[in-house]
């Protein structure tokens, strides 16, 4: 289709307006290197007149179409975010051009939550820490270990499980005797 200033106006007003992206003919992008070359040589042509509404009507195309290209940008890259969320398509008022651009920015925030989720995937497992078994050799007090777990109280001669490091420093402090 042939464009016009007034439906270049229609259009930057109505893409303005909507959340949505608004339905172009197929041929909308197309068609604008030719409508822009029309005007540039109206401009040409009254060049040797003194009316500048020539000039300020082609300066409004260019911020028009910057606009409209602007605002269709940003819907399609939320559209693919949101894809990319709730794996729902919507191309609803896209050209197929716009619908390419839209898969391959698809493609590559898929590429990107996989990169950085990466280290998260699968299941997600809890170290847990080794036990090991040691007879108590004195009275222990009700204390808080390495790990910020409260333990005890213990009673001399009686035998636990223990995280690892707790037992070293028993062991080690002849506290405990190590059973295993």
């Amino acid at each position: 289709m042939k464009q016009s200033y007034e439906n270049i106006r229609k259009i930057h007003r109505q893409e303005k307006e909507n959340v949505e992206l608004i339905r172009l003919d197929e041929d909308f992008f197309d068609s604008l290197p030719e409508f822009v070359l029309e005007e540039k040589s109206k401009l040409q042509d009254m060049r040797n007149s003194l009316d500048d509404s020539v000039v300020r009507k082609l300066n409004n195309i260019k911020s028009m179409l910057e606009d409209i290209i602007y605002s269709r940008e940003k819907k399609i890259i939320n559209k693919a975010i949101l894809k990319t969320k709730n794996n729902e398509d919507d191309t609803k008022n896209m050209t197929l051009d716009e619908q390419k651009i839209y898969y391959k920015l698809v493609n590559v925030l898929y590429s990107y939550q996989k990169f950085a989720k990466g280290p998260f995937e699968g299941e997600i497992k809890e170290d847990k820490p080794r036990l090991t078994k040691i007879k108590i050799l004195q009275d222990v007090p009700k204390f808080i270990g390495t790990d910020m777990q409260e333990y005890g109280p213990f009673e001399k001669e009686t035998e636990i499980e223990i995280i690892e490091p707790i037992a070293k420093i028993f062991i080690k402090k002849g506290i405990g005797k190590d059973l295993q």
